[in-house]
């Protein structure tokens, strides 16, 4: 990947001469897929010099006790080389890394707020900062206490939807620090303190982390690891 590590070319001369320094102990092995999900002959390539140096490695009589190299997508590619472990990511969070009829994994996280406030707007009203969105009717507002200082990003400012009382609510106006705004005139019955699903299930209707990274063209790992430090962590085992 050109970041940590050494160059295939050197790297058996470099792991031998660093165990045999007094006091260093060689107990592991590793390299890193750049493009598992997107390049399989790279990914091969990549795999193949890994291998090389591992036999060149125990040829020189270090036998590392782990060998590892496969990421979350990796494993669903390249599954003949997970060798001794694998370390498996975006996984962790049920995201699929990949598209692929093997890779049925559900999403553990989901993201939760309520209404803070409803409030009824006049048409030609504008609603947010800069005025990105102005009613074009007599419109319900509602206000949750949700912003970009908690990781939902300004990107999804006017695109994307929450979900309300078994209903999408789009999201309007530009996406505060603290607030944000939804759209509930047809969801008359909201009210404060309703429940609203930013990211995952509710009432049968579901929003991915990878559909809000699709609308911010990104990645659904920068989604995920957005969510800040001031969200609170509510943690849930399957029988609750």
């Amino acid at each position: 990947m050109g970041r940590a590590g050494v160059l295939a070319d050197n790297a058996t001369k470099q792991i031998l001469c660093s165990a045999a320094v007094p006091g260093v102990s060689i107990v592991g092995l590793y390299s890193h897929f750049a493009c598992a999900e997107s390049d399989p002959e790279f990914t091969a390539l990549q795999a193949a010099r890994f291998a090389a140096v591992v036999r060149e490695v125990r040829a020189g009589g270090l036998q590392p006790a782990m060998v590892h190299l496969t990421n979350s997508a990796g494993m669903f590619t390249s599954p003949d080389a997970m060798l001794d472990g694998v370390r498996p990511g975006i996984l962790l969070y049920g995201c699929p890394p990949v598209s692929a009829p093997t890779c049925l994994v559900r999403p553990v996280l989901s993201l939760r707020t309520e209404v803070e406030m409803v409030k009824e707007l006049p048409a030609g009203h504008g609603i947010g900062y800069g005025r990105t969105f102005i009613t074009d009717r007599p419109t319900r507002m509602a206000l949750i206490p949700i912003g970009y200082a908690d990781g939902y990003l300004r990107g999804l400012s006017n695109k994307a939807h929450a979900i309300l009382r078994g209903r999408f609510a789009p999201i309007v106006g530009r996406i505060s620090m603290d607030v944000c705004a939804l759209d509930v005139t047809d969801i008359p019955t909201a009210v404060p303190g309703d429940g609203v699903t930013l990211i995952g299930e509710q009432d049968g209707c579901s929003i991915t982390a990878q559909e809000l990274a699709e609308l911010m063209e990104t990645i659904s790992y920068e989604v995920l690891t957005g969510i800040s430090k001031r969200v609170p962590r509510v943690y849930m085992d399957r029988h609750t």
